[in-house]
């Protein structure tokens, strides 16, 4: 058992098993922001694998490309996790 969030969720997001996006996960940012991740796993028709998963915020996120809503890329869902959270808490910093 791990007492970090991040740590937790993601231990989470490996045991659900590769390319399976999963229902929204509760977070609680280091600001204090309760969000609800979200992720979906894109496969652009490109050679470079580095953006196949997406991570939002499902609470906040409308998806039209006019909003500035933060969105984290990466090429596991783990890493675009990760990528979300640190734009949030930026976002939360200033």
């Amino acid at each position: 058992m791990t007492t970090n969030p991040l740590t937790d969720l993601l231990i989470d997001i490996a045991r659900a098993g590769m390319n399976q996006p999963a229902p929204g996960r509760p977070y609680t940012t280091a600001g204090g922001q309760q969000i609800t991740i979200k992720t979906s796993f894109d496969y652009p028709p490109i050679p470079i694998r580095s953006m196949d998963w997406s991570a939002y915020d499902a609470s906040t996120y409308c998806g039209c490309e006019e909003c500035n809503y933060p969105v984290g890329r990466g090429a596991t869902e783990e890493e675009a996790v990760r990528d979300l959270i640190e734009l949030i808490e930026d976002r939360e910093e200033g």
